[in-house]
Parts: structure tokens; sequence; C-alpha cells
């Protein structure tokens, strides 16, 4: 979970005890209530359900479904108003996903098996134990005791059962938790603010590399139809061709049979599309399967040279250069593989003008698929890129390698503040809920 977070700025050395008694977290939250206590229920009865990838980072449930209980009753995790739900799996648990659950249709909710819920006991502040779930100690904690293998461990219910929390039944911890979150809220302004800088930053960026990718001539447009082309700003000498005819393959990969539970420990880096960024390849949290399973999927074993696109989802449209010095991998199916003709392309040209709003432009404006955001093969293979000179793509890729230099630079010293931002949160947490600070007298 990092380094350490520093809680001395928070810590008063007079009200600091050693001695801090405490209880397991089971006699202050029931753990993955049953389901049977709604089980004479109507099966027509409307209740939310709640996708995975729909549970924030603050507490708070970002968009639910309705559905028929007898829909959802097999097969997922109930829960209903005022409990709290976490990801018990990785990343999503250590990305802090979860929420306290509010404005459930008839307070019923229903959602993925990979949550743990916790239910407050009388007495006990649902705003607090929530505030207990994003301490340090308990991310810590949590984290050490995962089993399974890479790309699926989980938290065990039995840690949660047996999780030691300080006491704190003689403090008012509604008041500690409301002096908590007016502090919080101020830290996660911040936050958000060098957020919004870092977006503008790569508004910035992407209109570098636009201008660039056509010689100055600003940003291209499109025409009306069911193909957006590109206008004639381009210089008159270039070319401009489809993906099709300049690369060697456009196709993605696939899901290994098992899905996640195919994963192993070491292996063969497997590439998912949140490894796929626009700065390059991210692969600080890869998931890996079996060189045998990497051998039987041949046909998208990535290149130095290709390029990653992402067809599917949140991440729709993000690209990635794959360089030389990348260990044997492989991708899934909501990754695109990219290989272009070198004798046409240079590949770091084309991972340009894929993330330029030349490309940009028409991905967004051939998405398809009901639930999520996404772009097929034959839409990728029609889109039509300018096509310099070989030597002018070179000249190309070297101003946009200058002239976002400074822009990546800044970009990656705000990541630091808000890193920091973010320990300084945790660590006022973690000082408030182990009765480490006094807040506000209680």
């Amino acid at each position: 979970m990092g380094k350490q977070a520093d809680i001395g700025e928070f810590v008063d050395k007079q009200e600091q005890s050693k001695d801090s008694k405490t209880i397991r977290l089971k006699h202050l939250a029931e753990i993955n209530p049953t389901k049977s206590e709604i089980s004479d229920l109507d099966p027509k009865t409307v209740v939310s359900f709640v996708a995975l990838e729909d549970f924030g980072t603050d507490g708070e449930i970002k968009n639910t479904e309705t559905r028929a209980l007898d829909e959802v009753y097999d097969g997922y995790t109930y829960f209903r108003e005022g409990d709290i739900a976490i990801a018990k799996i990785t990343p999503s648990f250590e990305n802090g996903k979860g929420a306290i659950c509010r404005g459930l249709q008839n307070g019923i909710g229903f959602g993925t098996t990979e949550l743990h819920i916790l239910r407050p006991r009388e007495g006990v502040s649902t705003e607090f134990l929530w505030y207990v779930l994003r301490s340090k100690p308990f991310m810590d904690e949590a984290e050490t005791a995962m089993r399974g293998v890479a790309g699926q461990q989980r938290v065990p219910t039995e840690f949660l059962e047996e999780f030691r929390v300080t006491d704190s039944s003689e403090k008012d911890t509604e008041k500690i938790a409301s002096e908590i979150r007016q502090q919080c809220d101020t830290i996660d302004d911040l936050i958000e603010s060098k957020k919004r800088l870092k977006q503008r930053l790569a508004e910035r960026r992407r209109s570098l590399i636009s201008s660039a990718v056509l010689d100055g001539k600003g940003e291209q447009a499109t025409t009306k139809g069911p193909l957006p082309v590109l206008d004639r700003r381009t210089p008159d000498n270039w070319e401009e061709g489809k993906l099709k005819w300049i690369t060697k393959k456009i196709g993605s990969g696939e899901t290994p049979d098992g899905g996640s539970e195919s994963y192993v420990e070491e292996g063969i880096t497997f590439i998912r599309s949140q490894n796929v960024t626009d700065r390059g390849l991210d692969l600080t949290d890869v998931a890996y399967i079996p060189r045998e399973t990497h051998n039987e999927m041949s046909s998208t074993h990535i290149e130095p040279g290709d390029v990653l696109l992402n067809i599917t989802g949140a991440s729709l449209g993000r690209s990635s250069l794959v360089k030389g010095g990348v260990p044997p991998a492989n991708v899934n199916q909501h990754v695109c593989i990219l290989r272009p003709k070198t004798d046409l392309l240079i590949p770091a040209y084309l991972n340009f003008v894929v993330s330029s709003t030349v490309v940009q432009r028409q991905i967004f404006a051939n998405q398809t698929g009901t639930s999520r955001d996404a772009v097929n093969f034959a839409q990728i293979g029609d889109f039509r890129v300018p096509l310099p000179p070989i030597t002018k793509q070179k000249e190309i890729v070297s101003q946009i390698n200058k002239n976002t230099r400074a822009i990546d630079r800044l970009s990656d010293t705000i990541d630091e503040a808000i890193a920091t931002l973010e320990e300084k949160r945790q660590a006022l947490i973690t000082a408030a809920v182990t009765g480490q600070i006094d807040m506000y007298g209680t």
C-alpha cells in the first residue's frame, strides 16, 4: 500500500494511549448477512443492482440499475439500506471501491459476488465504521491476508471477522465521523482541483499532438455520415489512408478459458485495458497467464512497434506504443493490436495519430454496444489517417516528444501531489479511528 502514512501532524501526544482496548470487527458489524431474511418477498419486487464499477471510493454509489428480485436473488450478493459494501478482490479492494448503501429501491440491493457486506450493529455509527475500513491498519492487514493467485486475490471473510478495532464505545463516534468527513472534504477538494488541472494538461497535450500530425493546420474536422473522413486541412502533398491499408494486423486478444480463474502468480504478462494509458504501458498491475495458454493464443502475441488501442468501456480510445524491452505478452479482448506496415508508418507516429483528434473523433463517432462504449475491427480498419512521407513522420515524432516533455513532467508532479494528499487523508482517518487524536474533545 505504499509508504507508511505520516500521522505525526495529527497526533496529540498527551491523548495518545499505548494501552487502547480493541474489539473484533464482527462485534461491531454483521459480516455478509444472509439473504434468507428477504426470501418471503414477492419475487417481482423491484430492487437495486449495482455493478462493481459503480461503487466509488468516497462512500457513495455512482449508479444503479433496477431489476426484479427473482433475477438477482441467486448468484449475487445481497445488501440492504445502510449496509457497507467493500470490494474484496484485487485491484478493486486496493483502489478503495465500496460504499455506504443508500437510496436503494425498496431498501434492497444486489451486486457482484466480489463484495463483502458489513451491517453495523445497534449503536455503531455507520460512517465511523466506514472510516475504520478506510484506515491504513485495515487496508494493510487486509492486503496481507489476501488469498489466491495474481489477478484474483481476495480478502477472506475470517479476516474481517477477526480484525481488531480500537474500542470507541465510550466516545461519540457520530461526532468523530462528522469531523473526519469535514477535514477529508477539504483534502478531497484539493485533490479534485489537481485532477482538473491534470485533465487540462492532457487536453493541451492532445492539442499539441493533433496540431503536429496535421502539420499545424489545426484539428481535423469530420463530415456528416456513417464514416467520418479527414477534411483537407492536411498539406496537399500528403496522402491519407485507411488503417486497414497501412497496417499488417488489426485484432484484439481474448479471455483465456476460465477467465480470471486462469491467472497465475508467475507466467506470461497479460495486458488488459487498465494497462494501456496515453503515457505508455503501465505494467505495475498486470495479470499473468501460463505459457501454455500464451502459446495457444499465438495470434495475439504483441511485438515491439505494435500500437495497443482500448476498444471498449470507459477507457475507450486510450493507446500505447509497445517499445523494445517489454517482456513477452498477450492481450485480452478489450485491447486491439495495430501493427503498422513500417515502410508506410513509423510506429511512434501511428501511436500519436491514434491519440490525436484525427482518430479520436472517428472512434467516438462510431461507438457501438448497448451497455458499453465500443468500436469493432471493421470500423477501426476504415479510420482514415494522414500519411506524410517517412522523413516527415520522424520530424513529427521528434517535435511531439519535445513539445510534450514539459507537460509530462508537470503531470507527474501533480500525480505526486495527489498521492501525498491521499496519504494525508488516510493518515487523518487512521489517527482518528485509532484514538490517536481527540476530535473535538470527544
